[in-house]
């Protein structure tokens, strides 16, 4: 019984050892097929896939070879360009020998302009909203400046090559870069010996250089005027039609060329003037700047401010007590002798607070907090009979001075209103009208210094 039991029970497990021996047998047949299924597709994708990236290789190729044919054509044409560029350089070159050489040499045709010398590039800078100039602007051809204020520094415009250029050009007697048109200076030298001096008189061994290269100057100028700001108040019919301010921006430039560019060129200078082309106490930049000087760090510093009158008052002057000993002048720009022909003409002032600010400023001229008071006139058609009262104003203001401007034509008019309102334009109806009280006003006032720019042929910048 035994025996028999052990022989079945090993019968049942080779048919269990067999059967799970099959099962496994047909699962690695099934897993075999996929798999050979799965290979095949895979080879049937690849298959699928040579060509395309046989041609996406091509491609690659194609694309390596243009750029390899390119960097040598940019090596070819580098080299040509930088061939044809030395041939330009030099070719310049000549032509600025040339320059230097013969035309400069010969370019003026006046011998008497030959006899004189042009002090300004010596002593004098113009700073304006971008360029350096050694006077007025318009006072030069073709845009000519110094330099920028705003990108170079002190140094570098006050002896710029512009600079130089300008120097030698003056001491030679050519001045092929100044526009006599506006000089009055140029015209007639011998009516402006604090500008014109005879050459070989004064000057020092600087009228002695034969090069250009060698007009550097290791002195600063002594006379400084700023016109780097517009900002103003009024909007004056012989000005602007707008009013306009300085963006935030726009200050802090200005502020940066001032203490940048300005405050070095300030060693040995003994007149600053501002501002030229805007209101002196709308100007943030430059009242903060004026506000920092001193006559202990500036001894010889004397200092000439134009304004329109309107924000002078006591308040804010107090504010400038620093100033104190340093302040020559004052000029004023008010353009009329009675309420209606200023409000008219000097658009957003007020006539009564203009007075009350005159006799605030003539205070101080009596205290002698201020040396000089000047009064400016732009002559127009609509002002033109008041010139007389003008000065007589100006006499009870304790004003030193009255300065009698020709309008000029800055945008604000046409043509045909420019002219109408241009009084001392020999075409206009009241030209000798005009031209008879100013003459009277030099023939009797003996008072008052009286200066223009109407009669004579000038328009000059202030």
């Amino acid at each position: 019984m035994y025996g028999t039991g052990n022989r079945d029970t090993e019968v049942i497990g080779r048919r269990l050892l067999i059967n799970e021996l099959q099962s496994n047998y047909m699962q690695c047949q099934e897993n075999k097929n996929g798999k050979l299924q799965m290979l095949n597709m895979f080879i049937k994708r690849i298959a699928f896939l040579i060509p395309s990236v046989k041609n996406h290789y091509q491609n690659i190729e194609n694309m390596r070879s243009q750029i390899v044919n390119l960097r040598n054509q940019n090596e070819s044409m580098k080299s040509n360009y930088e061939q044809q560029l030395g041939k330009y350089s030099y070719k310049l070159l000549q032509l600025n020998n040339m320059f230097e050489d013969n035309v400069k040499h010969s370019w003026s045709t006046d011998s008497d302009r030959k006899k004189w010398v042009c002090a300004k590039p010596f002593t004098s800078i113009e700073i304006g909203t971008k360029f350096v100039h050694s006077c007025c602007p318009n006072y030069f051809k073709n845009d000519f400046s110094m330099g920028n204020a705003y990108t170079g520094t002190f140094d570098e415009v006050w002896n710029s090559d512009n600079a130089k250029k300008l120097r030698y050009s003056v001491t030679r007697g050519n001045f092929e870069y100044c526009n006599e048109t506006y000089c009055n200076a140029l015209r007639d030298p011998s009516k402006y010996p604090e500008i014109m001096f005879p050459r070989g008189g004064e000057g020092g061994d600087i009228l002695e250089a034969k090069r250009w290269e060698d007009y550097l100057l290791k002195t600063t100028p002594t006379r400084i005027h700023l016109s780097c700001d517009s900002s103003c108040n009024l909007r004056c019919s012989s000005c602007r039609n707008n009013v306009f301010v300085k963006t935030n921006e726009e200050n802090e430039k200005i502020t940066s060329m001032l203490e940048n560019f300005v405050r070095p060129a300030l060693r040995n200078c003994t007149m600053l003037s501002s501002l030229g082309n805007g209101e002196f106490f709308v100007s943030k930049p430059l009242f903060q700047f004026y506000s920092t000087l001193s006559k202990e760090e500036f001894p010889s510093l004397k200092l000439n401010i134009l304004t329109n009158g309107t924000l002078f008052n006591q308040e804010r002057w107090g504010k400038l007590s620093n100033l104190k000993g340093m302040v020559n002048q004052i000029k004023v720009s008010i353009d009329a002798a009675n309420k209606e022909t200023y409000e008219k003409l000097r658009r957003g002032g007020r006539w009564e607070i203009l007075c009350n600010n005159m006799e605030f400023l003539s205070s101080l001229k009596v205290s002698n907090e201020i040396t000089r008071i000047v009064m400016s006139f732009v002559v127009q058609k609509e002002n033109f009979r008041q010139m007389n009262d003008y000065v007589m104003l100006a006499k009870k203001w304790n004003a030193n001075g009255v300065t009698f401007r020709r309008l000029k034509s800055l945008r604000t008019y046409s043509h045909e209103e420019y002219i109408d309102n241009d009084v001392f334009n020999k075409v206009n109806p009241y030209y000798n009208e005009a031209l008879h009280i100013l003459s009277d006003i030099y023939k009797n006032e003996k008072d008052i210094m009286i200066s223009d720019n109407c009669i004579k042929p000038d328009t000059s910048c202030e």
